[in-house]
């Protein structure tokens, strides 16, 4: 049968309902399942359309976009920006700060951090997905993927959409299209179905000539499906929407079909055409992005989303114990040993740690809900913290079991936090709050005495405090509650070569707060920046401040200011300091920066890159606490160290035998050997000073000579027994 252009359908009217208004709903909804990953925790992103060639992003969608943002990025030229940039290179772009980059910018926006995905299909950059991440949120290649996988999904979507809209009008592509047409006449006799169709349904042409489409009546739908469809065509002519239909092969699959009926010219239908766009693909996209959503990739356990939203149905559903238990546990050397070994190393460190987990507890659910966190769920009918406490036991034994891997022996050790409550009134949301309360408050422990802690309410009026006085710590510096004090560091001859400098909050509310409560929370905040910052302008000040009342002459003591590794990691601190310098008219040699033992290890790359730099301008960098992790003095050699600072617990074991005078006389030989200058701090007593002298230390500091002193009071102690050792260096 001869079939011409103008007995058929045109496809633009087939596929009218199918443009950007569904288009930008689909991804919207696609968007927001991406916005759950645990990572992304500022919950806004968008996505933009490509249009090559007019050299521009169009906004589609977007989640959590400020107005100014919205309106402005309505559309980004190629180039502009982060997402004009991305279009043009169609290389994925993560940034940790707002920088020069960032372009578009407003008075007041807050400090963030961008993952920007290019959208591709094939060779062809489709779109852009830019998504907001926490300030000095690391670039994570394994968050790469995801957003990768993600923006694959998304690109097939984009396609898929494309291609209803932008199929040709004659009948050749008609014929050659990979979409099912059917045509039948007036009485809904089959007519004419092109190759495609005959592909989706099985059926040859010949098979479904003069039969009705009733021929592919999955079964899912009812009678008033039916006869509203028909009655929508007889009225307005036209129907679309979501089929389920039966192959040939008695599959049933998803498809999108259109009808259109065609009139001649007083209103009498001579034929109906249909359209079948096969959704299986998309369908497929879908569930994957549901499993991307609520599962982990590495371990293949779930995710904190499932247990947010899927866990409270099942467990509703499903006979339960009385009890209802959450266990949260961390890795404790996962991001050491994933920085120094690799992804590889760290991936094989997760996957082994899902085993063991699965293997030791009977549980409802095992999920992976952070970078090194995972979380168990169970019932139980009596006495949950006893049922803990055996269950962390047993874990503690299997995860002693060493990890064997490309020669090298991974820690699975683990801190805990857990909690319970009642089985039916238990909420899953609120006990993981509670278990991660928990959590943080073991890894705070000093001693160590045990892995797990569990919630109660004691615990629980701790963690707010904590976060009352965080609150607080927002607003020392503004009202001026914070101070610097000065504790002298003398020579072997006990004269004044230097101090440290350290910080002391007084607030109004609740007094003096120790220095090892209120930096630990500035370090989990992030305030640390700030009030690091804070500290080293004010040492310059008072630098400043003796220089011009002369009160030490022309010879200063050197001030040695402590660093947070958050600090050395932000990719300002080099350049803020100089530039704070300079403007100070203050000689870097002046100021000693202390780092710790620990903070190199854990941030070795960057770290390094950035003493190095400092050194090089003339700062002069210790060593701080040395002693108290995993360094060497061999590899300490690889930095421009000028100081090393032996931990205050070497000296308090002095006196436990000849063993740890051994020990620590070793270690200033070592330091001698590699020209740094040893600092000894804590020393106590007369005897300790005596002793550190004959070793050969050459600094020493601690309360045998003077508390931490108020700037006054410090130059006061100094003009009762200071006498120059010569000029600082």
């Amino acid at each position: 049968m001869d079939i011409t252009q103008n007995h058929l359908p045109r496809l633009g009217e087939l596929t009218a309902q199918l443009g950007n208004d569904s288009l930008s709903k689909v991804l919207h909804s696609v968007l927001e399942t991406i916005l759950r990953l645990p990572w992304l925790e500022m919950n806004a992103g968008g996505i933009f359309l490509n249009h090559p060639e007019k050299g521009y992003l169009e906004l589609l969608t977007h989640i959590n976009f400020t107005p100014y943002i919205a309106g402005t990025c309505s559309r980004v030229r190629h180039g502009h920006c982060l997402c004009g940039r991305v279009a043009q290179s169609s290389e994925l772009l993560h940034v940790d700060c707002v920088d020069e980059r960032h372009e578009t910018r407003y008075e007041g926006m807050s400090e963030h951090g961008h993952y920007v995905v290019p959208i591709r299909w094939g060779d062809d950059v489709l779109g852009v997905m830019v998504l907001y991440v926490a300030h000095h949120h690391a670039f994570d290649a394994d968050e790469a993927k995801v957003l990768g996988d993600f923006a694959g999904l998304i690109g097939l979507l984009i396609h898929t959409w494309r291609v209803r809209q932008d199929m040709a009008l004659a009948d050749r592509i008609l014929i050659h299209s990979t979409h099912g047409i059917l045509v039948t006449d007036a009485e809904l006799k089959i007519q004419w179905v092109n190759q495609a169709f005959e592909r989706m349904s099985g059926y040859r042409f010949s098979e479904v000539l003069g039969k009705t489409p009733g021929v592919l009546s999955s079964g899912r739908h009812s009678a008033g499906f039916y006869d509203a469809m028909w009655k929508t065509i007889e009225t307005e002519g036209h129907w679309e929407g979501e089929i389920w239909n039966r192959d040939k092969s008695g599959a049933v699959r998803p498809q999108w079909l259109s009808i259109i009926s065609l009139k001649d010219k007083s209103g009498r239908v001579l034929r109906y055409a249909g359209l079948y766009v096969d959704l299986s693909e998309i369908r497929a996209a879908e569930e994957k992005i549901r499993r991307l959503a609520y599962h982990d990739e590495v371990t293949g356990l779930v995710n904190l989303n499932w247990l947010r939203d899927q866990l409270p149905d099942r467990l509703a559903s499903s006979s339960c114990g009385r009890y209802l238990v959450v266990l949260r546990l961390r890795m404790k050397y996962f991001q050491e040993i994933n920085a120094a070994l690799g992804h590889g190393a760290g991936n094989v460190m997760l996957r082994e740690m899902a085993c063991r987990l699965r293997e030791t507890v009977e549980a409802d659910a095992v999920a992976r809900i952070g970078t090194d966190e995972f979380a168990v769920v169970w019932h139980c009918e009596d006495d949950p913290d006893l049922q803990i406490l055996q269950t962390v036991r047993r874990l503690e034994k299997r995860l002693a079991s060493p990890l064997h891997h490309d020669y090298q022996v991974l820690d699975l050790g683990c801190v805990m936090g857990a909690s319970w409550g009642d089985g039916e009134a238990a909420q899953v949301d609120t006990l993981l709050k509670q278990a991660s309360m928990a959590l943080a408050a073991c890894g705070r422990q000093q001693d160590r005495s045990t892995s797990c802690l569990i919630y109660d309410e004691e615990l629980g009026e701790k963690v707010l405090q904590r976060q009352r006085l965080s609150g607080l710590l927002t607003h020392a510096i503004g009202k001026k509650e914070l101070s610097l004090r000065y504790q002298p560091q003398v020579d072997a001859q006990g004269r004044l070569v230097g101090a440290e400098v350290l910080l002391r909050w007084d607030n109004a509310v609740y007094g003096s707060i120790p220095p090892d409560f209120f930096i630990p929370l500035a370090e989990e905040s992030g305030k640390i920046v700030e009030i690091g910052t804070w500290v080293f302008e004010e040492v310059l000040c008072q630098i400043g401040r003796w220089r011009g009342s002369r009160v030490f002459g022309d010879r200063l003591p050197r001030l040695a200011v402590n660093l947070s590794p958050l600090q050395l990691t932000s990719p300002h601190v080099v350049n803020h300091f100089i530039e704070t310098c300079r403007t100070a008219g203050e000689q870097p040699g002046m100021i000693e920066l202390e780092v710790t033992e620990s903070s190199m290890e854990r941030h070795l790359h960057v770290i390094s890159n950035h003493i190095r730099h400092l050194a090089d301008y003339g700062f002069r960098i210790a060593i701080d606490d040395f002693g108290t992790g995993h360094s060497s003095l061999a590899r300490l050699h690889q930095f421009p160290l000028r100081v090393l600072k032996i931990d205050r617990s070497f000296v308090t074991h002095m006196a436990l035998g000849n063993s740890h005078l051994t020990l620590l006389k070793s270690i200033v030989d070592m330091a001698h050997g590699l020209g740094l200058e040893v600092v000894v701090e804590g020393v106590e007593t007369a005897e300790q000073y005596r002793t550190l002298v004959e070793m050969g230390c050459d600094v020493f500091q601690g309360y045998f000579f003077s508390r931490p002193l108020e700037p006054t009071a410090f130059v006061m102690w100094a003009r009762e027994r200071w006498v120059t050792a010569g000029e600082p260096c």
